[in-house]
């Protein structure tokens, strides 16, 4: 099991998203992870604009850190540890660093787009310094529609779509508990909150031992 927190500070000029997640249990025993990750952006009327993405992790006891800023649209990297080449994950396309978001400012950019009008609908092209890939929004097959679901006692009513995750670059060798597909997709439920803003309460993927369910313990 993980526990995660994470604080968002969002004004009308500009954005700041803290998360901790940290696994416990079980999943500790399998595979050991912290990660401390520090997003920072500004925010116009048509657009997430990041301005600086870290993270502070200790994996399996080993120390990594990753630092991004951008220049405009363009992401780059000032700090990283491990490398890409010692950990021979394959090389990172320029075009992936382009208009590019941060992960968390990702999920910011979908809360304040079409899902907070109802629609499972957006992409986003990610980099975290080590790894790139595009997320991208839809119904799916059975998705798409409102469900009601419990948060910390209190019943609300979501938006669930379809997350899909499409690597474009930052590959890694497959592990006996790591398989790095190309593509990987979850389901995700969103919470209008009452600025109109679509907060991600839940998600459910599969996960290399068995299944993975991650939700929103208390609404914000």
């Amino acid at each position: 099991m993980a526990e995660a927190r994470i604080t968002v500070e969002f004004g009308s000029e500009g954005y700041s998203i803290a998360a901790f997640v940290e696994t416990f249990g079980a999943a500790d025993l399998l595979e050991s992870l912290a990660v401390h990750a520090v997003a920072r952006g500004e925010v116009s009327p048509a657009a997430i604009m990041p301005s600086a993405f870290s993270t502070r992790n200790v994996y399996n006891g080993n120390p990594r850190h990753a630092d991004v800023d951008w220049y405009g649209p363009e992401a780059t990297v000032s700090a990283l540890a491990p490398t890409l080449e010692e950990e021979e994950r394959t090389s990172i396309p320029d075009e992936a660093r382009l208009s590019a978001f941060d992960p968390l400012s990702a999920m910011l950019s979908f809360a304040t787009g079409a899902p907070s009008q109802g629609q499972c609908a957006g992409t986003a092209k990610v980099f975290d310094g080590r790894r790139s890939y595009v997320l991208t929004l839809d119904p799916g097959e059975d998705a798409g529609r409102l469900e009601s679901l419990e948060i910390g006692g209190t019943a609300v009513t979501a938006l669930k779509c379809r997350i899909s995750s499409l690597r474009t670059g930052g590959k890694s060798p497959d592990g006996w508990l790591s398989d790095t597909s190309d593509s990987e997709a979850a389901e995700i439920w969103f919470w209008r909150d009452p600025a109109g803003r679509a907060v991600p309460v839940r998600l459910e993927a599969d996960a290399p031992v068995g299944y993975a369910v991650a939700q929103l313990s208390r609404l914000p």
